[in-house]
């Protein structure tokens, strides 16, 4: 299974609609849609987000507001120094202060996350203040040089640090990580945790640590031919066929040709079989199919 955490700004859904609705956007759907494809049929893929990543959401929501309200009162300001005392009516807002806005905003986060625990799981920040202020000292990554003025500071990078040590704290040394995030400045790998930093590098990056995700893809294609799988076997079409998964044996793959031969695991009317499926990648087509005896 590869742990796949996100950065805030993997989270960060379109600015026009969080007022509207409280929930992650941007590259998180795609990498939820992802995950549920390739877990149709096995655990492939477990998204997990740091409690720090849904910290600095909530606070990018309220940094919005803030600009958002602004925008009404001087639109208010303008009309009524055009109009004076005619100006009847006014723009508001739901919420009257931004405290109003910030209960609003915990309130409706809270119902997301525990609306969406079976798409991710919330990680909270790790007992690593010692760690964490020692690189610091130390200049280590991700701790990065930031000049201010004629102030040169060693120290900037501190929400980097607890997100890297949230993901260190949550993988254990035989499983496979992913760092989904936007930022160049965090620049972290080692063996068995990987950076990416958009959704083509994600994609190529699962096809690296997952040998199986040419079957997947295959698995759900067939998912859409069951008729055709019915066919080949002389099975009524109108008979139940669910696919379970796959074995590990594969029979024959023609490199040229892009054709494969794999043994399949699936049900027909609750009756469990092993079926040899020969199938062209190129086409996304079945050649065969028999069942294994």
């Amino acid at each position: 299974m590869i742990k796949v955490f996100l950065d805030t700004n993997i989270l960060f859904s379109d600015k026009r609609k969080i007022f509207n609705k409280i929930e992650f956007g941007g590259e998180y759907i795609k990498v939820l849609k992802k995950a549920k494809l390739l877990n149709k049929f096995s655990d492939v893929i477990k998204i997990f987000i740091p409690e720090i990543a849904v910290l600095e959401f909530k606070h990018n929501c309220i940094e919005e507001f803030y600009k958002q309200r602004e925008k009404i009162d001087s639109f208010n300001a303008d009309l009524e120094a055009i109009f004076g005392n005619n100006l009847i009516y006014k723009t508001k807002l739901s919420w009257d202060s931004v405290d109003e806005y910030k209960q609003h905003l915990d309130s409706e986060m809270n119902i997301y996350l525990s609306q969406n625990v079976d798409n991710f799981t919330l990680l909270e920040t790790p007992d690593c203040f010692k760690k964490i202020i020692t690189k610091a000292v130390s200049k280590q990554p991700l701790f990065k040089e930031t000049k201010s003025g004629s102030k040169t500071y060693y120290d900037a990078g501190l929400k980097d640090n607890l997100i890297l040590e949230t993901c260190l704290t949550n993988l254990l040394e035989d499983e496979i990580g992913i760092i989904f995030t936007k930022d160049n400045d965090f620049d972290y790998e080692q063996s068995n945790l990987h950076i990416v930093r958009t959704p083509d590098d994600f994609e190529r990056k699962v096809r690296e640590l997952c040998p199986d995700y040419a079957i997947y893809d295959i698995l759900n294609e067939l998912d859409n031919q069951k008729v055709d799988i019915l066919s080949y076997l002389g099975v009524d079409y109108n008979s139940s066929l669910s696919i379970l998964g796959f074995t590990k044996e594969i029979c024959e793959y023609d490199e040229e040709e892009d054709i494969i031969k794999f043994v399949i695991v699936v049900t027909i009317n609750n009756d469990e079989k092993q079926l040899i499926i020969t199938y062209n990648r190129y086409m996304k087509s079945i050649i065969d199919v028999i069942e294994k005896e």
